[in-house]
């Protein structure tokens, strides 16, 4: 799948119950009132990077787990950073032909 400005991106999909998955869009749209960002993506990043936050200072979780959490955080600044730095260009929208 292709992301405006030609980057590739992976998607993954986890399989919940439409009840689950019903829980999980009531609890998107309580954020979205609250003032929090719109897409899923970045709302399921966001309460990642909390869990990988108290993950990464909890000296009671195993060193391997921490550093992990630590490298999973780094790597959201750097794909933050790189795409700060080399924006999306405006364009046609692709055709499907």
């Amino acid at each position: 799948m292709a992301e405006r400005g030609g980057r590739r991106q992976q998607t993954w999909g986890a399989p919940v119950s439409w009840r689950e998955a019903d829980a999980l869009e009531a609890a998107r749209a309580i954020a979205v009132a609250r003032g929090s960002v719109q897409s899923r993506a970045d709302w399921l990043l966001s309460i990642a990077e909390r869990v990988l936050r108290e993950g990464a200072d909890d000296a009671a979780l195993p060193a391997g787990v921490r550093q992990r959490a630590e490298r999973a955080l780094a790597a959201l600044a750097a794909e933050r950073a790189e795409v700060a730095a080399h924006p999306p260009r405006p364009g046609r929208p692709p055709e499907v032909f």
